[in-house]
């Protein structure tokens, strides 16, 4: 069997060239990100999100906590409607970021 010089070089190029793309294919297998990691970060992220959203609350309740007193029914009715409002909303962040926490275990 007699190979010609380009058979030869064929062949090599071929070699190559799958040898190349095994290699291309492994590698970006390792840079894209995987979707488990990404749905972790999105929990992470979703957390991060409601937890400043909580101090958020937290931080205008003492404030009205530390201009009016602890006790509700002496506010101003605009003032008690707010101080109440942020409580729920308080409450209500509380429960979502205790749900995402649920998941993410």
């Amino acid at each position: 069997m007699k190979l010609s010089l380009k058979k030869i070089s064929t062949i090599t190029i071929s070699i190559i060239a799958i040898t190349t793309l095994i290699g291309l294919l492994f590698s970006l297998e390792n840079y894209v990100a995987k979707a488990k990691d990404l749905e972790q970060l999105e929990i992470r992220l979703d957390q991060k999100i409601i937890q400043d959203k909580i101090d958020f609350f937290q931080t205008q309740i003492w404030k009205f906590e530390d201009r009016y007193g602890y006790n509700v029914e002496q506010m101003k009715i605009e003032i008690r409607d707010t101080y109440r409002r942020l409580k729920k909303r308080l409450k209500e962040a509380e429960k979502e970021l205790n749900i995402l926490m649920k998941e993410e275990n």
